[in-house]
């Protein structure tokens, strides 16, 4: 009776195990399936744009001998001042593009003596433009090379062969004028048929 129990049971247990096995395989594969999923769906990041901002056009303004106040006119209130340093106003600037992980950061110092500026350092200001261009997302370069491919590309295509005139656009060709007939030469009479040579007999 055992033996019979454990021979009805062991297809069940086999049965049972199957199916585990290939819910663990479904669920396995649709867990592969919503990553690659969520990792093609990217919520959108807006760019990201901290400090101070100086430009080339307002970088090349500055003379030497300016006041604190003309400086700041122009390049607005540093975003840093050290107090160990009160002659030293640091601006600093970051700009990142959405989700993208690098982060452009530009840095520019002005030096003051005796309340005058006597230096200022940074290297690579992009101008106003320039930023606007990152900000936005296109570069002119970019953008005239595409303007001047597409028009390149549309001044070498050149229209499609016209098909070859038909008969009915050809121009027609002269009739060549018709051979004047000759009348056919008159056959000769037909003959009369020949006599016999022979001399009829006379009659008995």
């Amino acid at each position: 009776m055992r033996s019979f129990r454990s021979s009805a049971m062991r297809p069940a247990l086999v049965s049972s195990l199957l199916a585990a096995a290939l819910l663990a395989g479904a669920c396995s594969a649709y867990d592969s399936t919503s990553r690659k999923v969520a990792e093609a769906i990217t919520p959108y990041r807006i760019n990201i744009v901290q400090g101070n901002f100086v430009s080339r056009e307002a970088a090349s303004q500055l003379r030497e001998g300016m006041t604190r106040d003309q400086v700041r006119f122009l390049l607005g209130t540093p975003l840093l001042q050290d107090v160990f340093h009160g002659n030293r106003w640091d601006y600093y600037f970051s700009f990142r593009r959405g989700s993208t992980p690098v982060v452009q950061s530009r840095q520019f110092t002005v030096f003051f003596d005796d309340d005058k500026l006597v230096k200022w350092q940074g290297a690579d200001l992009p101008s106003e433009y320039e930023l606007i261009a990152e900000i936005d997302g296109m570069k002119a370069a970019q953008r005239n090379q595409k303007i001047g491919i597409a028009t390149s590309s549309a001044s070498t295509a050149q229209p499609a062969s016209a098909p070859a005139a038909t008969g009915a656009s050809a121009p027609e060709a002269a009739p060549a004028p018709a051979a004047e007939s000759t009348p056919p030469a008159s056959e000769p009479a037909a003959q009369a048929p020949a006599t016999s040579a022979t001399p009829d007999k006379p009659a008995s």
